[in-house]
């Protein structure tokens, strides 16, 4: 294919010829007229080329908006799917930090339920060895006494022994009287142990039927962020189905446009 530079120039067979056929005038119009023609030719072929160029073109500048549309489009999904990443880590952390409180309320209750038993235990054993070093010491008298007695008896005439016997009634009186104060220190002791006992058990109750109540409430709240969560994947998942199918809807437009080109 001729340039329009090789047009733009004469041949040198074209120059010989004119030379030759100079004198003849017929010959030479016929010359200038292939020459003309040929001319336009190539314009034509040139301006051809140059809107087929032009066309070309216009397609890539098209296709590259699209292209650049899809990149936005596409930024924009992964934006959003980032966000919702991002949410999905909070929840689960915030589920995982509840769940932790949780645990370390339980245990803390159970340490406090245990330290009660410990105290009542403890409280239960002294009150045993307060009656015991009672008991204790009402032997050691009543053998003191009885010594006492005893060498009354073998030191002192008749009236002496019966003081001493009204001595020894007294002591049983007071014995008597000791040992209803002791039953009665033990029941009092008792009530109120038991009274304190009932009374950390309905406190006891109390706290472990709200804490309960506290849990029965974050079990449902995890439940509704575990619905929310679910809902919120299927988002995530539709959103990736969307974005798949117009990754896809657009290597199809790729392909078929290359072909048109």
């Amino acid at each position: 294919q001729q340039t329009m530079a090789d047009l733009s120039t004469p041949d040198i067979e074209d120059v010989e010829a004119s030379s030759r056929f100079n004198d003849s005038g017929t010959e030479f119009s016929g010359a200038m007229h292939t020459k003309l023609s040929a001319f336009k030719q190539a314009r034509k072929r040139a301006e051809q080329d140059a809107q087929l160029l032009a066309n070309r073109l216009a397609l890539l500048r098209n296709e590259e908006e699209r292209a650049w549309k899809k990149i936005e489009e596409t930024k924009k999904r992964a934006t959003e799917i980032v966000k919702i990443r991002n949410r999905n880590e909070q929840v689960n952390k915030q589920k995982d930090e509840a769940k932790r409180s949780r645990d370390e309320e339980l245990k803390a209750l159970h340490r406090h339920h245990t330290h009660i038993k410990e105290e009542i235990r403890r409280h239960n054993e002294a009150n045993r060895q307060a009656i015991l070093k009672a008991k204790r010491e009402e032997v050691q008298g009543m053998k003191q006494l009885k010594k006492t007695i005893e060498k009354t008896v073998q030191e002192t005439k008749y009236q002496e022994l019966q003081r001493a016997l009204s001595q020894k009634e007294a002591i049983r009186q007071r014995e008597l009287d000791a040992r209803r104060r002791i039953k009665h220190e033990k029941e009092r002791v008792r009530q109120q142990s038991r009274k304190e006992f009932d009374d950390k058990l309905q406190y006891e109750e109390r706290l472990r039927t709200e804490k309960e109540a506290e849990v029965a409430r974050m079990e449902r709240e995890e439940l509704e962020l575990i619905q929310r969560l679910q809902n919120t994947q299927s988002l995530q998942r539709a959103a990736y189905e969307e974005l798949e199918h117009a990754l896809s809807n657009t290597s199809r437009s790729k392909d078929g446009s290359g072909g048109t080109v």
